[in-house]
């Protein structure tokens, strides 16, 4: 990974904390270089219905086994790819997430919030997080 893309990236979101949208800044030069070395996507926010993100996270669960995500994460102990270390806890979370419907309980799915997961009926996705 581009050195300098991924440090455009990581000050984009984070100064001694994790920033506010409102105190977000990247120049026109920084964000163009960041997303040629492909560090960066669109700053604009997609949203996606409850149901549809549920659909493509079991999509996404059945296209990689457990073996080849723990391989990933053994993997950035040595190599100290950072970056890879999430990937095995957000296997098992997607893991235990059945498919459901929205289950409304005031404006919230109750399945995803029992979970501890985003539970509005859409969901705002950030590409570049």
């Amino acid at each position: 990974m581009d050195k300098k893309a991924k440090q455009i990236l990581y000050k984009y979101y984070w100064k001694n904390g994790w920033l506010d949208e409102n105190e977000r800044l990247i120049t026109e030069e920084d964000y163009n270089y960041a997303c040629k070395k492909g560090t960066m996507f669109t700053l604009d926010v997609e949203s996606i219905s409850h149901d549809d993100c549920i659909c493509k996270i079991n999509k996404l669960l059945n296209q990689f086994s457990k073996q080849s995500v723990v391989d990933i994460f053994v993997s950035s102990l040595s190599t100290r790819n950072v970056y890879n270390r999430s990937i095995l806890s957000s296997y098992i979370q997607a893991e235990s997430l059945i498919k459901h419907d929205f289950k409304s309980g005031n404006f919230y799915c109750q399945i995803c919030e029992n979970l501890g997961l985003s539970s509005a009926f859409n969901i705002e996705l950030d590409r570049n997080i």
